[in-house]
């Protein structure tokens, strides 16, 4: 599996995970072709501050099949980093997710700015909260979230990377 930086060409994959019902039942249902380009455009725009937005290849013969990042957001007075991560539904759980957000971490882990990563997955999102478990996130609790004008309750997971091991996950408990 290999990252690679989210670039012009990917515009489709952001549309076919963006406009799917399956893939944003948990952010407030699917968009519209037409709300596409700015989301596409802020994700190609990659600056300094950000630690990198990913297209997810598994392997070359099946190319791209979601996206994987860490950006800095500024929130309640705060700056912090925000992970999120995004799979086309025939290529969720298989652990295709897991393994890029190991590879994001890993990335942030070697960013000395971030001292932590924070994740926000609705609360009814089982799949994207264990997975915050799985890499020993802390939960903070509940808040209000909002998705491209879209409102839902999230968790808000913290993840400190001073304790973070590269390669490490905390096995989920049944």
């Amino acid at each position: 599996m290999r990252l690679r930086l989210y670039a012009d060409e990917d515009q489709w994959l952001t549309e076919a995970m963006e406009c799917d019902p399956v893939v944003m039942a948990h952010l407030g249902g699917p968009l519209s072709p037409a709300e596409i380009p700015p989301i596409h455009s802020r994700r190609i725009v990659h600056t300094a501050d950000d630690v990198g937005y990913f297209v997810i290849i598994p392997d070359e013969a099946t190319g791209p099949v979601g996206t994987v990042g860490v950006w800095k957001l500024e929130w309640q007075g705060h700056t912090l980093y925000e992970t999120g991560w995004m799979l086309l539904p025939t290529f969720q759980g298989r652990g295709i997710g897991s393994q890029a957000l190991a590879m994001v971490l890993d990335r942030a882990k070697a960013d000395s700015r971030v001292d932590a990563v924070h994740a926000f997955p609705n609360i009814e999102n089982p799949a994207s909260n264990a997975i915050c478990r799985k890499f020993g996130f802390e939960l903070l609790g509940e808040r209000d979230g909002e998705y491209r004008g879209r409102q839902f309750r999230t968790n808000h997971w913290r993840l400190d990377m001073a304790t973070y091991e590269p390669g490490s996950v905390v096995p989920i408990r049944a």
